[in-house]
């Protein structure tokens, strides 16, 4: 009976409704010196409607892609996770549904309304997003920002506040701009390429959320990519 259960609960919670996905490029302006660097790279939001047992519908919400690389030289590399953080004074706080850029769209991947509005809805807004300028990001809404002291070992990864890059290297170096927009580029697929330890490292369950700020956190695959 429980065995028998818990497959009806299964096929309840697993009934997938319908499916919003769009993608965007995110860029990554970097100043070094006189230099201007920029890591840039497509992520595709996905939004699904999912028929939860026993309250009607949920929403499931992940973005895809690998990381974006920003090469600051002198083999310093700083690598965009898909992942959104926050912190205080203690704590990292990291969103496990990936970075959304949806505040920027204005809540494009909302699942209310309807996908199929003839010349309206999410359809329109995503034809109207793609002939628009790119909008800027501010600092302080980027997605997670790491780099590895050894891009083979996953245990070198430190956590990287775009607002003080000037302590990351000998020159002088600040975050100068980033900017969000709709494309129908392919999504990023080349970070393996840059972390070796990917291809060596099975998936992790869960990331750590108390490592204190600004020291680690543990990396694992799911971060760089998916």
């Amino acid at each position: 009976m429980a065995s028998a259960l818990a497959g009806l609960l299964g096929s309840l919670t697993a009934c997938v409704g319908p499916t919003f996905r769009y993608r965007f490029r995110l860029s990554v302006n970097v100043k070094i010196g006189e230099k201007y660097v920029t890591g840039s790279g497509v992520w595709e939001r996905v939004a699904r409607n999912v028929n939860a047992f026993p309250n009607g519908e949920m929403a499931h919400l992940n973005t895809l892609g690998d990381a974006i690389e920003i090469d600051l030289g002198g083999n310093v590399q700083l690598f965009v996770c898909r992942v959104g953080w926050s912190y205080d004074d203690e704590r990292i706080f990291l969103n496990l549904k990936g970075w959304s850029p949806d505040k920027y769209f204005d809540r494009l991947t909302s699942i209310q309304g309807d996908l199929d509005a003839p010349g309206g809805g999410k359809r329109g807004a995503l034809a109207r997003l793609r002939s628009s300028s790119p909008i800027t990001v501010e600092a302080t809404d980027l997605p997670l920002i790491v780099r590895f002291i050894d891009p083979t070992d996953a245990s070198s990864v430190q956590v990287i506040d775009p607002t003080k890059l000037q302590e990351l290297i000998g020159v002088p170096i600040e975050f100068a701009s980033a900017t969000v927009e709709i494309t129908r580029d392919k999504v990023n697929r080349y970070i393996q390429k840059r972390l070796p330890w990917l291809a060596k490292n099975g998936s992790a369950a869960y990331l750590s959320t108390t490592t204190r700020y600004p020291d680690r956190y543990v990396a694992q695959r799911e971060d760089f990519t998916l």
